[in-house]
């Protein structure tokens, strides 16, 4: 048992011997949004503009939507319409049969297509992963190319 100790004891030193010395002053890691206060002030304004010219046209066809259609005709599009009317939501709430139809055609579509879309891409897939199948390189890059495009 005492030399087993002893035994350690030399790897240990050994491996003492081969450690590098511990850094004096550890430098810290650059901090990728570790940036300077001018440059974090141009930053905000950048995607504060960004944003609102995401969020923009969506505000400005609601404004649209509670426009009057003869304001529309004798004013055009404003940003702040001169005569407010709630007609085009009547509208669609006199329509709501085909309103509703529409989106029922338009969601039965998206699901049968995505549906069949899923199914071949999952055929495709379990072909091309066979490494039986002759043709396995050429049809992995049509895949790869029309993806690309």
């Amino acid at each position: 048992m005492a030399e087993q100790i002893e035994q350690v004891e030399q790897l240990e030193q050994v491996n003492g011997d081969l450690r590098l010395p511990p850094k004096k002053g550890k430098r810290k890691k650059p901090d990728v949004v570790d940036f300077g206060p001018k440059t974090n002030v141009a930053m905000n304004i950048l995607l504060g503009f960004l944003a609102i010219l995401c969020v923009f046209p969506f505000l400005y066809i609601i404004v649209i939507s509670f426009s009057s259609q003869g304001s529309l005709a004798t004013n055009g599009f404003r940003l702040i319409p001169s005569e407010w009317s709630t007609e085009a939501y009547k509208y669609l709430w006199n329509m709501k049969g085909q309103l509703l139809q529409s989106y029922g055609v338009t969601i039965v579509v998206t699901v049968v297509g995505t549906i069949f879309s899923v199914s071949m891409i999952a055929l495709y897939s379990y072909a091309i992963s066979r490494k039986q199948f002759a043709y396995r390189k050429q049809f992995t890059f049509f895949a790869f190319f029309h993806d690309v495009i």
